[in-house]
């Protein structure tokens, strides 16, 4: 009778253990697989979800500097025409010079220079923090006048083409004492108009 029983309890533990191989082959491996994908998956959800979190605290500062460069982009297009609004430029210089009671004689457009890359930075302003530089390519394009005037419209002419809205320089001027009815003066200056290329 005890034997009976042994083999009883041999039994009962050897189809225990097929039963447990059993349920961890088919069952509990399945699980394991399933929550080490889980796992995966939410720890890569915890890395969104953090990228998202710190670009929602970047936000402001993307916007302030698409706002920066919205702003120097427009200063670089008002300060600088393109290649193409140059003879209007030239236009509105010849216009201010007859408004100033000066008489050109003689206007060259000499060849423009090679793109070359300037670094500017916006003005601070109270709805405006300045935040960083922007690179520009720009070109000058020289002209060379010949004038007739007096000393007072030179002075109010070289004055007005200093608060243009357009970037405009003046150098090598040379005068001459002149006495005619409408003029005291003769010479000649250069001028450098600034076009556009670009900017980054």
């Amino acid at each position: 009778m005890n034997i009976a029983k042994y083999r009883f309890i041999i039994l009962s533990v050897l189809l225990s253990l097929i039963i447990f191989l059993i349920y961890h082959l088919i069952f509990y491996t399945k699980w394991q697989k399933e929550l080490k994908n889980l796992t995966d998956e939410l720890k890569e959800l915890e890395a969104k979800l953090a990228s998202a979190r710190q670009a929602v605290r970047d936000l402001p500062m993307l916007e302030r500097k698409i706002k920066s460069l919205e702003y120097k982009w427009e200063l670089s297009q008002r300060l600088l025409p393109p290649e193409e609004k140059i003879d209007d430029v030239i236009r509105l210089i010849t216009q201010r010079a007859m408004e100033a009671g000066i008489k050109i004689t003689e206007l060259k457009r000499g060849a423009p220079s090679q793109y070359i890359t300037k670094t500017i930075s916006p003005a601070k302003t109270p709805q405006r923090k300045q935040e960083g530089t922007v690179q520009i390519s720009i070109q000058q394009v020289p002209l060379d006048l010949k004038i007739k005037s007096n000393f007072n419209s030179l002075c109010e002419f070289l004055s007005e083409i200093s608060t243009l809205q357009r970037l405009i320089t003046t150098w090598n001027t040379n005068i001459t004492s002149k006495q005619e009815e409408e003029y005291t003066i003769e010479g000649s200056l250069q001028a450098k108009i600034y076009i556009f290329g670009g900017a980054k």
